[in-house]
């Protein structure tokens, strides 16, 4: 038995060293990237070696892990900014693998990664944001609970052009209401 978030055939579990290919690729893939990063240059394949072996490591503010279908990585959720005096944190998400998309599985991770948030780091609030161009990010997160709090206008630069960055939050107390 696992230690780890665990829903039928979805598990978040550490990454590990031989994940590095598909995260490189991933990393590299200009939709991916358009929907989930600031980035405006693809990283080499050192600067993601070392993010790995940074999640690997782990640190006391954040943990990163592997989205696993049946044992096979799909994405990855991030619990990042921990403020354990603040109860709070932001999370995100990616689904690299897109053979998966519109599946189902990126919502019933990232719902894995906001209860394993909640009980573990016994937060009272968890962030999220979503790009405007990134409508089924934004989708994700309303169905799981999260509500819009904001709009970052024209906050990331995509090309000539500008997209809007939605802010989200949920609540302990709306997680509760809802009954995961």
């Amino acid at each position: 038995m696992s230690i780890y978030p665990r829903l039928g055939p979805i598990s978040l579990e550490p990454h590990r060293p031989e994940n590095i290919d598909l995260l490189y690729a991933w990393e590299n893939d200009d939709e991916l990237l358009a929907m989930s990063s600031d980035r405006l240059e693809h990283p080499a394949i050192d600067e993601v070696q070392r993010s790995l072996e940074n999640w690997i490591a782990g640190s006391e503010d954040a943990i990163v892990f592997g989205i696993h279908i049946d044992r096979r990585l799909i994405g990855y959720v991030q619990i990042a900014g921990i403020d354990r005096d603040n109860r709070r944190c932001k999370m995100g998400i990616v689904i690299g693998d897109k053979s998966e998309w519109g599946r189902g599985y990126g919502t019933t991770a990232f719902r894995l990664g906001v209860r394993y948030a909640f009980e573990t780091y016994d937060l009272n609030r968890i962030g999220a944001e979503a790009y405007a161009n990134n409508p089924r990010s934004i989708r994700m997160l309303e169905r799981i609970g999260f509500r819009r709090e904001g709009v970052l206008r024209s906050a990331v630069r995509r090309g000539d052009h500008f997209v809007d960055e939605i802010v989200f939050g949920l609540l302990r107390a709306e997680w509760n209401e809802m009954g995961p």
